[in-house]
């Protein structure tokens, strides 16, 4: 009469998104290895291994460390995206931000430092510019 229920093991599960709903307040610790949505007030350290975002009438005050951050809210604190973070017209960060990618919308405000990395999270290294001045060649020795 009823189907048998395929049993899922933890390993393959899809994880949750984590969202904080408006009016909520959280302070302390958040790591999830999904999307986080962000719309209320928060205060702590995030970390995550997807992708963060901070929504309109949001305030967070935290260190945020996650694969791509998306601020449409208020964010006070340091922000470190492997991939890209995006600022829209609505959004502020106030801090330093690290990423391979930075857009900040018309309207939007970033009010720090901004790191561009490689792509991979390195910094890239120098590389000779085509406006450089020629370099001179050390003489031979005989």
């Amino acid at each position: 009469m009823f189907a048998k229920k395929s049993s899922v093991k933890g390993s393959q599960r899809r994880p949750s998104e984590t969202m904080l709903g408006a009016g909520a307040k959280f302070e302390g610790v958040l790591e999830s290895p999904a999307n986080i949505y962000i719309d209320c007030a928060f205060r702590g350290e995030i970390s995550c291994a997807a992708t963060v975002v901070v929504n309109l009438g949001a305030l967070v005050e935290a260190t945020i460390k996650a694969d791509c951050v998306v601020v449409h809210g208020y964010v006070a604190g340091s922000v470190h995206a492997s991939e890209r973070i995006q600022v829209g017209a609505t959004g502020k960060i106030k801090g330093d931000v690290k990423s391979a990618s930075v857009r900040v919308a018309q309207g939007g405000v970033l009010d720090g430092n901004c790191h561009i990395t490689a792509p991979d999270g390195a910094t890239p290294a120098p590389k000779d510019r085509p406006d450089a001045p020629a370099r001179q060649k050390a003489p031979a020795e005989d």
